[in-house]
């Protein structure tokens, strides 16, 4: 063969180490490396060809390309050496030759190139019959994974089915000792409160201030537990359901002032009283975390990324620490005195699980004192 070589080089400062970095590389891929001098004599191999082969790496050394090649592959041993020089390469099929004089089928490739300015000529061979039994075995590894991927994704779902059952229950069930408490306070309250010192009103003061803390967050557990359950899946137009979102608040936007702006929104397969739920608490939450010199403005824009639609709904508010970024989508998890804004802290927990519910994820962009932008994606529900 004429391995006149390219001007293809490697670097690595030894031939052996040059091949031990292609044994490596080629490890789970068993194909046969061989490098060999301007004179047609092998100088180097890595492990998988002797194995293919069935010569020890001492045999093979100094013997010739043709030397592996099975008689039924001799002509193709000529037409590569004609690629070789007419293009400066070559790839084909042929016929690999055993050490016991077997056949296998195999697939060649071979380019000239320079380690440490020598000429070689670079040639990699597959045992079809091997690579397509690793194919086949990878294709299997793979429907195995698609099988309990999607196996634990059914028990996924069966799970946060339990969960939401359970937090519908339990806070179901804590309403009644709630009632209790707030109708024996409200009680001792007007009938008993001119017989308690400053002490004992402040102390009943607070179980009233709690018991109404309490009820406001089973209500809105028991709410978190229904998002997505109680509506059914139809063709939702986003403009339609702030416009609806507005109206509802049209009170609280006028008392203060805000300005909420939105771009064109798609219209998806959706649900429509969930997606009611996220714009409501991210506007909401736009107005309540308002500046106190600056009316609160909202923008709300829409992009198509693939097969789902990127919505940001920024908001020139006070911002939030970089810090609470993970933790603000989490069920009561404030970053704000209770005092200075109300609330049970669970808005943005809704938000997540609503953009969950549709496919997508929830993101947060903000700093103290700089506005927060929520970035979601949403997809159409089959």
């Amino acid at each position: 063969m004429n391995t006149e070589a390219s001007s293809i080089r490697l670097r690595p400062t030894d031939l052996s180490e040059a091949l031990e970095l292609v044994d490596i590389i080629f490890d789970t891929d068993p194909s046969g490396i061989f490098i060999y001098s301007t004179d047609g004599r092998l100088v180097e191999c890595n492990r998988a060809a002797c194995e293919m082969h069935g010569f020890t790496k001492d045999q093979m050394l100094g013997m010739a390309p043709k030397d592996f090649i099975h008689p039924d592959g001799y002509q193709t041993f000529v037409d590569f050496q004609a690629e070789l020089e007419r293009t400066g390469s070559f790839r084909g099929e042929s016929c690999g030759l055993t050490s016991s004089g077997g056949k296998f089928e195999v697939e060649v490739y071979g380019k000239p190139v320079m380690i440490n300015g020598t000429g070689y000529l670079y040639s990699v061979i597959r045992d079809i019959t091997v690579a397509q039994e690793y194919l086949r075995r990878l294709h299997e590894h793979e429907k195995q994974l698609e099988e309990t991927v999607a196996q634990r994704t059914e028990d996924l779902a069966r799970s946060n089915q339990k969960l939401e059952q359970f937090a519908y229950l339990t806070s179901h069930d804590l309403q009644e000792p709630l009632r209790t408490i707030r109708s024996f306070s409200s009680v001792l309250n007007e009938e008993y409160k001119d017989q308690l010192d400053e002490e004992g009103q402040k102390a009943l003061m607070f179980i009233e201030q709690s018991g109404e803390r309490m009820s406001r967050m089973v209500t809105d557990l028991l709410e978190h537990s229904r998002i997505g359950s109680d509506s059914k899946l139809e063709e939702v137009n986003l403009n339609e359901v702030l416009d609806d979102v507005l109206v509802d608040m049209s009170a609280a936007v006028a008392e203060k002032g805000a300005v909420v702006r939105a771009g064109a929104l798609p219209t998806l397969r959706a649900k429509r009283s969930a997606l009611r739920i996220l714009f409501q608490n991210l506007i909401s939450n736009a107005i309540k975390f308002a500046r106190d010199d600056t009316p609160p403005r909202v923008e709300i824009d829409a992009t198509e990324v693939k097969d789902a639609w990127r919505i940001r709904v920024s908001d020139n508010g006070i911002g939030i620490d970089p810090k609470h970024h993970e933790k603000v989508f989490q069920v009561f998890r404030r970053v704000h005195k209770r005092g200075r804004y109300e609330g049970s802290g669970i808005g943005l927990a809704h938000c997540a699980k609503v953009v969950a519910l549709h496919g997508g994820s929830i993101e947060l962009e903000s700093e103290v004192g700089h506005g927060a932008t929520f970035s979601f994606t949403l997809r159409s529900l089959e």
